[in-house]
């Protein structure tokens, strides 16, 4: 290593101490003497690359992010720190002014961190990136990987034995965070297991699935005129809609890969006097876009994001009882990017039926091109209208530019059947998951998925004569 230090930081309130060891090996910048300390009293112990995320011009990454920690004054900025790098990195830190150490990985675990967690009163807590075998502290000494799925932190505040044994765990979240417009379709499930994968696993997810009616001769509907005011009381069964059937064996095959999540599946079912209701307001949001089919997916969009609907938690493959529910969550993942990538539309069965593969590679490309413009806006504008915010994995910078340098026939094999040909690339990752259904799942436009559509088209016709 270029520098070796051991530092200790006497606890005095707590009659504690941290014994803190660091070898330094320097690749970018001025070295950097680790424990660094800053001027709040903090002390940082750095392992990893800040290659994108912070601007680190000449300076040495531990500096800036020791920089950065120590104008932080609560957890959320310190994980808004860590959230900005793109690099790999582990880390310990220890914040004076909060009385409390945090640790952890990135997301992808690129960077070593194992800990030992004591078992009784005379033994240690202890992190490092590396250790010797065997190493024996006592009979109880047993070595673990971090789990790189977030933040970890001791708050040493009136802390005895029995508080730090239960203290050493993920952020605590008691709601969701992050929702995903859920069909049980092999794009929302991709977008789950990656979800759960960079979400800390004591964090449920909800999974909004949204239905509208099977058809419309199963409604039986009263007109009442009150002050000029028309409505419509309709009875409808959304048991059997598409995206329901999917989605519910979705999430079962989602509880069986990850029995360690909660994973809350919102039914949202949609009336017709609701859609009624909120059509003109829909449509304002959807301007300056204006065809049925953007009107049919914004409003399957509108009420999917308001997230209101009926909660069933799925854990392992136990079902608890149904609740009225909304979720708290303020950032919907959306799976629009996967079909236009990976030639999830009919049309682009038809187009290489014509054309073959360059025609295909064509469209592709036209997709790509013609999204920024045609969809995008108006789904953050349906979304953004609930106050929550939209984020498109399939639509990531690196995931796009990968996606291109991928020859077309890797991406979309359309001589095989529905079902296996579209987005041949992506079933192939959920079949390699272990997602044996939902990989060979159809492809659904959410507008018919949901239904919505057949209910915009009885509203046309059956209802013209009212509007």
């Amino acid at each position: 290593p270029d520098y070796y230090s051991v530092k200790t930081v006497e606890l005095t309130q707590q009659n504690l101490s941290l014994l803190l060891q660091s070898s330094v090996l320097n690749l970018r910048g001025n070295l950097t003497y680790q424990p660094t300390s800053d001027e709040r009293g903090g002390f940082l112990l750095w392992n990893g690359e800040v290659f994108d995320g912070l601007e680190i011009l000449n300076e040495n990454d531990t500096s800036i992010i020791s920089r950065n920690l120590a104008a932080c004054t609560d957890i959320q900025e310190i994980l808004n720190v860590l959230a900005s790098i793109r690099g790999p990195w582990a880390f310990i830190y220890y914040s004076k002014i909060l009385n409390t150490i945090y640790f952890g990985r990135d997301v992808l675990g690129r960077r070593s961190l194992l800990w030992h967690i004591p078992k009784s009163e005379t033994d240690a807590f202890v992190l490092t990136s590396v250790t010797e075998k065997p190493v024996v502290f006592n009979e109880t000494c047993v070595w673990q990987e971090v789990p790189a799925n977030g933040v970890y932190y001791i708050n040493f505040t009136n802390v005895t034995w029995d508080p730090v044994k239960r203290r050493v765990f993920p952020l605590p979240a008691k709601f969701s965070r992050v929702a995903i417009l859920f069909s049980g379709g092999v794009d929302s499930m991709m977008i789950a297991a990656h979800a759960t994968a960079h979400i800390p696993s004591n964090e449920p997810i909800d999974l909004i699935n949204v239905a509208f009616t099977l058809d419309s001769e199963s409604f039986h509907y009263i007109n009442i005129y009150c002050s000029g005011v028309i409505l419509l009381l309709v009875d409808i069964n959304n048991s059997n809609v598409p995206d329901r059937v999917t989605g519910r064996k979705g999430v079962q095959e989602l509880a069986a890969l990850y029995p360690e999540r909660t994973w809350n599946f919102i039914e949202v079912d949609v009336t017709l006097t609701e859609l009624y209701l909120h059509k003109e307001h829909i449509k304002t949001l959807c301007t300056p876009l204006s065809s049925v089919m953007d009107l049919s997916i914004a409003s399957a969009l509108w009420f999917a994001s308001r997230g209101i609907g009926k909660l069933r938690r799925y854990t392992s493959d136990i079902l608890s009882t149904s609740e009225n529910y909304e979720t708290p969550a303020r950032i919907l993942l959306v799976g629009i990017g996967a079909d236009e990538q990976l030639g999830g539309y009919r049309k682009h069965r038809m187009v290489f039926h014509k054309g073959g593969w360059e025609a295909l590679a064509e469209e592709l490309q036209r997709g790509i091109q013609a999204i920024s413009y045609r969809n995008l806006g108006r789904d953050d504008r349906v979304i953004g209208d609930h106050g929550r915010e939209a984020r498109f994995p399939f639509l990531d910078e690196d995931l796009v530019n990968f996606l291109s340098s991928v020859p077309v026939w890797l991406k979309a094999d359309l001589r095989y059947p529905r079902g296996l040909g579209e987005k041949y690339l992506l079933r192939k990752a959920a079949w390699k998951v272990g997602m044996k259904n939902s990989a060979f799942m159809e492809k659904r436009a959410i507008q018919f998925g949901s239904r919505v559509a057949h209910l915009e088209k009885f509203m046309g016709k059956k209802l013209k004569n009212l509007l």
